[in-house]
């Protein structure tokens, strides 16, 4: 009685809303502890109380699969179906973070698209930590940003499968939604405004800067015409400075190349030499080498020989082994069939002697001259035995 359906329920995706948990999971919900205690007469003015005392959020943990007091009050908001109202008050509520996440889960349950994007989108800007359980028993830290790109982007979570819903750009397409706009959009805009500000304030520094030392030079020379043909050009000895600097540059990547190849040649030079001491005493020693090396050559060869009949032997061991074992086998095969036969053969013997006996005694007559002839003589003719 306390697990069927609200009568005056709705069915949701077409069937019954408590059939979207998975039955094996329902039922554990239903015999559980919690279910029992805090969950048979609930209504939806007290669930409200039992989702504050909430601490934590998850599906099944522990050996057993213990199901979380999360997932049995949302069976109990699939039991009583709550107004949506009520459910997006629980998702706008900012005081209980575990009031808002039973609202989101229980909305990505039953809602349509269009609703699910509208307000649980709007909790991505909501960065409070929540405990979520894990299978092994164990928690872990999540926020509802988290939460809730989850219940959106994964097709199972928390034990229960969710309900397939179109994506974004589709609803956007068909002209049922608008374009997401993001909170962090804004913050860009504003950075880049402001950095462009400030550019923008440096150049006009700049400018500024450069056209008062521009009329300031024109003013003296309009004042001073002898110093202005005795002053060189600026400009002319800027150019000439840059040149002898790019000068400089070249004549001193060259002389480094220069040095670069003197090392490599000094260094083949090196290796020349080398290879012809090398070579000069390979030749005075070569005497002695090839006869360490015809000694050395022949141990080498007879150990690889000693090595070889080794293995050889000890494959020629193995063989006969395996030979020796099947001959075994086949012997002990062979015995076991002979006495199976002689011992069928005597049963044959025993039958049919006990068959021969049993006949001869039967066929037997009695004597004229025996009690059992004349016994059988009267029972025959319906006398009575003497």
């Amino acid at each position: 009685m306390a697990n069927r359906t609200d009568t005056t329920a709705i069915s949701v995706h077409g069937t019954n809303p408590q059939y979207l948990i998975e039955k094996i999971v329902r039922l554990k919900i239903h015999s559980c502890a919690y279910w029992k205690e805090h969950c048979y007469a609930l209504t939806a003015e007290t669930l409200v109380d039992k989702a504050v005392e909430l601490e934590y959020i998850g599906g099944t943990y522990g050996g057993s699969r213990k199901p979380a007091p999360f997932l049995c009050l949302v069976l109990k908001m699939l039991q009583l179906q709550p107004e949506l109202e009520i459910v997006y008050e629980f998702i706008k509520n900012e005081d209980y973070k575990y009031v808002t996440a039973l609202g989101c889960f229980y909305l990505r349950l039953i809602g349509r698209p269009e609703d699910i994007y509208n307000y649980l989108e709007p909790r991505y800007n909501d960065y409070r930590k929540l405990r979520f359980r894990e299978t092994d028993g164990k928690y872990k830290i999540t926020h509802m940003d988290e939460f809730v790109e989850d219940l959106v982007s994964k097709e199972a979570f928390c034990d229960t499968i969710l309900p397939h819903i179109l994506k974004r750009q589709v609803l956007e397409d068909q002209g049922v939604l608008q374009p997401r706009h993001s909170a962090l959009e804004d913050q860009d805009d504003d950075d880049d405004e402001e950095a462009l500000l400030a550019e923008i304030r440096a150049d006009a520094e700049k400018q500024n800067g450069e056209r008062t030392g521009v009329m300031t030079g024109e003013n003296e020379l309009l004042e001073n015409p002898r110093a202005a043909a005795l002053k060189p050009d600026r400009r002319s000895g800027s150019r000439s400075r840059s040149r002898r600097s790019d000068d400089g540059r070249d004549s001193e990547e060259e002389a480094r190349r220069k040095e670069e190849k003197r090392k490599r040649k000094k260094e083949k030079k090196k290796k020349k030499y080398r290879t012809r001491g090398s070579l000069s005493r390979s030749r005075s020693k070569s005497g002695q080498r090839h006869d360490s090396r015809s000694e050395s050559g022949s141990r080498s060869r007879s150990r690889s020989k000693d090595r070889k009949k080794k293995k050889s032997s000890w494959k020629k061991q193995l063989k006969e082994k395996r030979r020796d074992r099947k001959r075994d086998k086949s012997r002990d095969r062979s015995k076991s069939r002979d006495r199976d036969r002689d011992r069928k053969k005597d049963r044959k013997d025993d039958r049919d002697k006990r068959k021969n006996s049993d006949e001869g005694e039967a066929n037997k007559q009695p004597d004229e001259n025996s009690d059992d002839y004349w016994l059988q003589m009267r029972a025959k003719l319906g006398l009575k035995p003497l």
